[in-house]
Protein backbone atom coordinates (compact mmCIF):
# COMPACT_ATOMS: atom_id res chain seq x y z
CA UNK A 1 0.00 0.00 0.00
CA UNK A 2 2.65 2.54 0.66
CA UNK A 3 3.71 1.81 -2.72
CA UNK A 4 1.00 4.11 -4.23
CA UNK A 5 0.94 6.66 -1.98
CA UNK A 6 3.16 8.95 -3.58
CA UNK A 7 3.52 10.50 -7.08
CA UNK A 8 6.83 9.29 -7.18
CA UNK A 9 6.01 6.04 -8.35
CA UNK A 10 3.94 7.80 -11.17
CA UNK A 11 7.19 9.57 -12.10
CA UNK A 12 8.76 6.49 -12.13
CA UNK A 13 6.25 4.79 -14.13
CA UNK A 14 5.70 7.47 -16.91
CA UNK A 15 9.86 7.68 -17.51
CA UNK A 16 9.40 4.73 -19.42
CA UNK A 17 6.34 5.68 -21.63
CA UNK A 18 7.94 7.27 -24.56
CA UNK A 19 8.25 5.96 -28.32
CA UNK A 20 11.98 5.47 -27.40
CA UNK A 21 11.83 3.06 -24.83
CA UNK A 22 11.89 -0.64 -24.74
CA UNK A 23 8.82 -2.41 -25.36
CA UNK A 24 8.87 -4.88 -21.99
CA UNK A 25 9.72 -1.80 -19.85
CA UNK A 26 6.81 0.16 -21.60
CA UNK A 27 4.51 -3.00 -20.45
CA UNK A 28 6.09 -3.27 -16.80
CA UNK A 29 5.48 0.01 -16.20
CA UNK A 30 1.81 0.17 -18.13
CA UNK A 31 1.06 -2.51 -15.99
CA UNK A 32 1.80 -1.33 -12.71
CA UNK A 33 -0.37 2.11 -13.16
CA UNK A 34 -3.23 -0.57 -14.22
CA UNK A 35 -2.54 -2.27 -10.44
CA UNK A 36 -2.46 0.70 -8.92
CA UNK A 37 -6.14 1.36 -9.48
CA UNK A 38 -6.65 -1.70 -7.48
CA UNK A 39 -6.28 -0.66 -4.27
CA UNK A 40 -7.77 2.74 -2.60
CA UNK A 41 -4.47 4.54 -2.32
CA UNK A 42 -3.57 3.83 -6.01
CA UNK A 43 -6.53 4.59 -7.23
CA UNK A 44 -6.93 7.91 -5.65
CA UNK A 45 -3.40 8.55 -6.67
CA UNK A 46 -3.96 7.70 -10.57
CA UNK A 47 -7.80 9.94 -10.89
CA UNK A 48 -5.75 13.00 -9.11
CA UNK A 49 -3.03 12.77 -12.18
CA UNK A 50 -5.40 11.91 -14.59
CA UNK A 51 -4.24 14.04 -16.89
CA UNK A 52 -0.76 13.72 -16.78
CA UNK A 53 -1.09 9.86 -16.93
CA UNK A 54 -3.40 9.75 -19.96
CA UNK A 55 -1.10 12.33 -21.58
CA UNK A 56 1.88 10.42 -21.31
CA UNK A 57 0.23 7.47 -22.21
CA UNK A 58 -0.39 8.84 -25.38
CA UNK A 59 2.81 8.70 -26.64
CA UNK A 60 3.01 5.02 -26.80
CA UNK A 61 -0.45 5.06 -29.16
CA UNK A 62 1.47 4.04 -32.25
CA UNK A 63 3.44 1.45 -30.99
CA UNK A 64 3.21 -1.84 -33.24
CA UNK A 65 3.93 -3.90 -30.35
CA UNK A 66 0.55 -5.81 -29.10
CA UNK A 67 0.94 -5.94 -25.43
CA UNK A 68 2.18 -2.13 -25.51
CA UNK A 69 -1.29 -1.83 -26.99
CA UNK A 70 -3.25 -3.92 -24.89
CA UNK A 71 -1.87 -3.13 -21.74
CA UNK A 72 -2.23 0.86 -22.87
CA UNK A 73 -6.09 0.14 -23.77
CA UNK A 74 -6.47 -1.43 -20.32
CA UNK A 75 -4.82 1.78 -18.68
CA UNK A 76 -7.74 3.83 -20.30
CA UNK A 77 -10.58 1.32 -19.69
CA UNK A 78 -9.57 1.71 -15.69
CA UNK A 79 -9.87 5.35 -16.16
CA UNK A 80 -13.65 4.65 -17.77
CA UNK A 81 -14.33 2.59 -14.89
CA UNK A 82 -13.21 4.87 -12.53
CA UNK A 83 -15.33 7.28 -14.05
CA UNK A 84 -18.07 5.45 -14.36
CA UNK A 85 -21.68 7.07 -12.67
CA UNK A 86 -19.73 10.17 -12.08
CA UNK A 87 -20.40 13.79 -12.69
CA UNK A 88 -16.75 14.47 -14.38
CA UNK A 89 -17.85 15.40 -18.00
CA UNK A 90 -14.02 17.24 -18.39
CA UNK A 91 -12.96 13.21 -17.26
CA UNK A 92 -14.70 11.22 -19.34
CA UNK A 93 -14.64 13.89 -22.23
CA UNK A 94 -11.01 13.45 -22.03
CA UNK A 95 -10.75 9.55 -21.89
CA UNK A 96 -13.30 9.46 -25.08
CA UNK A 97 -10.67 11.83 -26.88
CA UNK A 98 -7.71 9.47 -25.70
CA UNK A 99 -9.50 6.23 -26.49
CA UNK A 100 -10.90 7.61 -30.10
CA UNK A 101 -6.42 8.75 -30.74
CA UNK A 102 -5.81 5.43 -30.27
CA UNK A 103 -8.20 3.56 -32.01
CA UNK A 104 -7.24 5.77 -34.92
CA UNK A 105 -4.22 3.82 -34.87
CA UNK A 106 -5.92 0.04 -35.46
CA UNK A 107 -5.02 -1.78 -32.58
CA UNK A 108 -4.97 -5.12 -32.09
CA UNK A 109 -7.78 -6.64 -31.92
CA UNK A 110 -7.75 -7.32 -27.92
CA UNK A 111 -6.70 -3.93 -27.03
CA UNK A 112 -9.68 -2.48 -29.52
CA UNK A 113 -11.57 -4.72 -27.58
CA UNK A 114 -10.73 -3.05 -24.18
CA UNK A 115 -11.05 0.29 -25.98
CA UNK A 116 -14.52 -0.39 -27.17
CA UNK A 117 -15.52 -1.49 -23.68
CA UNK A 118 -13.88 1.94 -22.04
CA UNK A 119 -16.60 3.62 -24.84
CA UNK A 120 -19.15 2.13 -23.81
CA UNK A 121 -18.72 2.67 -20.29
CA UNK A 122 -18.23 6.22 -21.03
CA UNK A 123 -21.25 6.56 -22.87
CA UNK A 124 -23.65 4.23 -20.95
CA UNK A 125 -26.56 6.55 -20.41
CA UNK A 126 -24.58 10.11 -20.94
CA UNK A 127 -26.25 11.82 -23.88
CA UNK A 128 -23.61 14.20 -23.29
CA UNK A 129 -20.59 11.44 -23.58
CA UNK A 130 -22.63 10.12 -26.76
CA UNK A 131 -22.17 13.55 -28.47
CA UNK A 132 -18.51 13.23 -28.08
CA UNK A 133 -18.25 10.31 -29.40
CA UNK A 134 -20.27 10.96 -32.65
CA UNK A 135 -18.12 14.58 -33.12
CA UNK A 136 -14.84 12.45 -32.71
CA UNK A 137 -16.32 9.90 -35.67
CA UNK A 138 -15.77 7.14 -33.17
CA UNK A 139 -18.44 4.96 -35.73
CA UNK A 140 -16.03 4.83 -38.56
CA UNK A 141 -13.57 3.31 -36.31
CA UNK A 142 -15.88 0.78 -35.53
CA UNK A 143 -15.65 -0.49 -39.53
CA UNK A 144 -13.13 -2.91 -40.18
CA UNK A 145 -13.52 -4.27 -36.91
CA UNK A 146 -17.65 -4.67 -37.31
CA UNK A 147 -16.55 -7.31 -40.02
CA UNK A 148 -14.16 -9.40 -38.00
CA UNK A 149 -15.30 -13.00 -37.46
CA UNK A 150 -12.84 -13.68 -34.75
CA UNK A 151 -12.60 -13.37 -31.95
CA UNK A 152 -16.41 -12.79 -32.21
CA UNK A 153 -16.38 -10.41 -29.03
CA UNK A 154 -14.86 -7.80 -30.96
CA UNK A 155 -17.50 -7.70 -34.13
CA UNK A 156 -19.83 -7.97 -31.10
CA UNK A 157 -18.87 -5.20 -28.84
CA UNK A 158 -18.25 -2.72 -32.17
CA UNK A 159 -22.40 -3.75 -33.15
CA UNK A 160 -23.05 -2.59 -29.62
CA UNK A 161 -21.24 1.02 -29.56
CA UNK A 162 -22.33 1.27 -33.52
CA UNK A 163 -25.74 1.14 -31.88
CA UNK A 164 -24.96 3.33 -29.31
CA UNK A 165 -23.27 6.24 -31.46
CA UNK A 166 -26.84 6.50 -33.31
Amino acid sequence: MVFCVSADILTSMLQYWNSDGSAPNQVLSLKVVCNMFSQPQGFKLCMDHRSKIITAALALKDSKNKNVQISLSTVLLNFSVGLFGSLDLAGKNQVMTAVAECLKTKPDPEAAFRLFISCGTLMHKDASVQKTGISLGLENMLTDYLRMSEPAKIAACAKLLQELLR
